[in-house]
């Protein structure tokens, strides 16, 4: 379930990647470079510039892929511990016998 998980926040990263590399070529063919760096970096300081909206973009995808990790981590942590308490039981098992 980790790795379902991680790969949808690598999917959701790359397809937020790809808009913003593309919609910013897509405005440097159509505008000139001037007008995207002002958009990129407007002069205003309150106005919402689009390097923040290419920051947030990623925000989800790795909240998501983070969530992938940890689970993944999680269940190699319950597979270990449910390996080592079936070699204690073989073993004990092992003991009764002899």
């Amino acid at each position: 379930m980790g790795q379902i998980i991680k790969f949808f926040g690598w999917l959701i990263l790359g397809i937020a990647m790809t808009l913003v590399i593309f919609g910013h070529l897509t405005m440097i063919l159509i505008y000139d470079m001037a007008y995207l760096m002002e958009t990129l970096f407007p002069s205003d300081p309150e106005s919402i510039s689009s390097i923040w909206i290419i920051m947030g973009s990623a925000l989800p995808a790795a909240g998501m892929w983070l969530l992938g990790h940890g689970m993944q981590k999680l269940e190699a942590k319950a597979e270990a511990k449910e390996a080592a308490e079936i070699a204690a039981e073989a073993a004990a098992a092992d003991q009764v016998e002899s």
